[in-house]
Order: C-alpha cells, then sequence, then structure tokens
C-alpha cells in the first residue's frame, strides 16, 4: 500500500494473485521464480484510474526447511495508474512499483 498525504493525497492499494516455483527446497538455499497479476485499486488528488498488470519475481529462501526462513527477492511490476498533470490536461501512465528489491520472513 502506498499513502502520501500532505498538500495532495493519494492512496495506492494493490491486490494479486500469482504462483511460485521452489527449485530444491530441501536444501539451505532455495532459488525461486514466481509470477502474477495485481490490480491497483487508488483514490486521491492527480490520481485518475488504476490499472491491472504483471509482475515476475526472482529469488532466494535461506534455511527453507526451518520453521522460520527468510529470503531476498528482486521483482518488476508493469502496473500502472493514470496520473493527472496540469489541472486536468495532461495524463500520464506511471508505473508505482517498476523494480523492487525486497527481504522477508516466513513462517
Amino acid at each position: 500500500m502506498i499513502l502520501i498525504a500532505g498538500d495532495t493525497n493519494a492512496t495506492i492499494i494493490p491486490i494479486g494473485a500469482g504462483v511460485r516455483y521452489i527449485f530444491l527446497d530441501s536444501t539451505s538455499l532455495a532459488p525461486y521464480v514466481r509470477a502474477g497479476i495485481q490490480n491497483a485499486f487508488v483514490s486521491g488528488d492527480y490520481i485518475e484510474n488504476g490499472g491491472l498488470g504483471y509482475n515476475a519475481a526472482v529469488g532466494l529462501i535461506f534455511s527453507p526447511d526451518k520453521a522460520v526462513s527468510w529470503g531476498i527477492e528482486a521483482k518488476y511490476d508493469n502496473t500502472e495508474i493514470e496520473f493527472e498533470h496540469g489541472g486536468g490536461w495532461y495524463v500520464e501512465d506511471i508505473e508505482p512499483y517498476g523494480l523492487v528489491i525486497s527481504a522477508f520472513l516466513s513462517f
């Protein structure tokens, strides 16, 4: 979720679904690939519409056979929103996510 506050406000809530395939999940280091679709539900100043997009990711899970594991992931997401410039004279499609590098815990 992205929230922007101040002179303007905006809210972007991504809802999606996907699949993940883990290679070598019985080892101490498990690479994986993930793909899915996502829709951005948006509201706020200067934001016109959300859109449906796809995402694809690669990552590594450390100690996948333990009760608590962690990992890192690089994901590309092309979900677009329509952003209004100049009092509505120009509308541009932007990707609020693009390339995302993240770390996570799994339990």
